[in-house]
């Protein structure tokens, strides 16, 4: 569920309207360090739109290329957390 909210891009579904589901992040494009905030703001109004979705707290940092969301996302029935790798 939220690997495919952060890696869809909006508008991929036909029936979805394009702000209503989809990031799209994509590996391997350019990121600059004052996108990160931007970016970690991004990711949890994202993920705030499932539904279950209580809510949910992103820590991203980028460091030697490499991209990691650390997600912490709570539900109606607990806590689940997670890390996405991107290079």
């Amino acid at each position: 569920m939220i690997f495919r909210r952060l890696s869809t891009m909006p508008g991929s579904f036909f029936h979805i309207t394009p702000d209503e589901f989809g990031l799209g992040i994509r590996s391997k494009e350019l990121l600059r360090f004052s996108a990160i905030p931007n970016m970690k703001k991004r990711i949890e109004d994202e993920i705030n739109k499932e539904p279950g979705i209580t809510d949910t707290v992103a820590s991203v940092t980028l460091k030697d290329g490499l991209l990691s969301v650390k997600l912490r996302v709570q539900t109606e029935s607990g806590f689940v957390e997670t890390t996405i790798l991107a290079r």
